[in-house]
């Protein structure tokens, strides 16, 4: 059965069977991952979404962003045993200069975090075995984007 995630039995999986395993010609992770998301994390996962009364649409939201995770990181890297001490740099890029509070991105980032879990990339996503890192918010005309960087603790 594929893995659907944490959201509503009838979640899409996006295109990515998260069960089957990573292409044979897929690198192992030695170096630095680096995910980049054409978007800033769904406003769904944020705590502060206003339909926050919707449980099942913040499960969607959830699942469809582990499952997001899980398939970029199988696109790219052939993995091994999971870090067991991890960096996690998250870069949020925004297209304008809106105000915009850090603290919720962050927030709403969490399910890719989950989905690293999940992908095997990192052992879990607890304080005691990766160190989060939250460089400022980066202004880029017209551009939204995170990018994510996973290392071994210490590179």
């Amino acid at each position: 059965v594929p893995f659907r995630g944490l959201g509503h039995r009838d979640t899409p999986l996006r295109g990515c069977v998260s069960h089957v395993p990573p292409h044979p010609g897929g690198r192992v992770l030695t170096q630095v991952l680096r995910i980049a998301f054409p978007d800033l994390p769904p406003v769904e996962c944020s705590p502060n979404w206003h339909k926050h009364h919707l449980p099942w649409a913040i499960r969607k939201a959830t699942a469809a962003a582990q499952e997001d995770m899980i398939c970029r990181v199988r696109e790219q890297v052939a993995m091994g045993e999971p870090l067991a001490r991890a960096k996690v740099t998250v870069t949020f890029t925004v297209p304008d200069r809106r105000r915009r509070d850090k603290g919720n991105l962050i927030a709403a980032a969490k399910p890719w975090l989950d989905g690293l879990t999940l992908a095997g990339v990192i052992k879990d996503d607890a304080w005691q075995f990766i160190e989060e890192v939250y460089p400022p918010v980066v202004y880029e005309k017209g551009v939204r984007r995170t990018v994510i960087e996973v290392s071994e603790h210490g590179l």
